[in-house]
């Protein structure tokens, strides 16, 4: 990302937005994973993905089987792939 600062390249202003927009994204990433375990683990806030996180956290030692989180969050296959992809 210095490198880009320091160049003088014509595209410079359009690869700097890519770099900032990526480095938001990865921090906003990290952020929302923060706050969904910190969630998880508070217990007073019962939401169908903290439930799953409990889930995990308690089995780590056995394999996963999507179709058990699916009914944990009840969601469908599909809906609960998107929403875990966000996270």
């Amino acid at each position: 990302m210095v490198h880009l600062f320091t160049e003088n390249g014509e595209q410079r202003g359009f690869l700097i937005d890519l770099a900032l927009n990526e480095l938001v994204t990865r921090l906003l990433t990290q952020q929302t994973r923060v706050l969904i375990l910190q969630c998880a683990n508070s217990h007073n806030h019962q939401e169908p993905i903290t439930e799953v996180v409990q889930y995990i956290e308690c089995n780590l030692s056995e394999p996963l089987d999507i179709d058990i989180l699916c009914k944990i969050a009840c969601m469908s296959r599909s809906k609960f792939l998107t929403i875990s992809s966000h996270v």
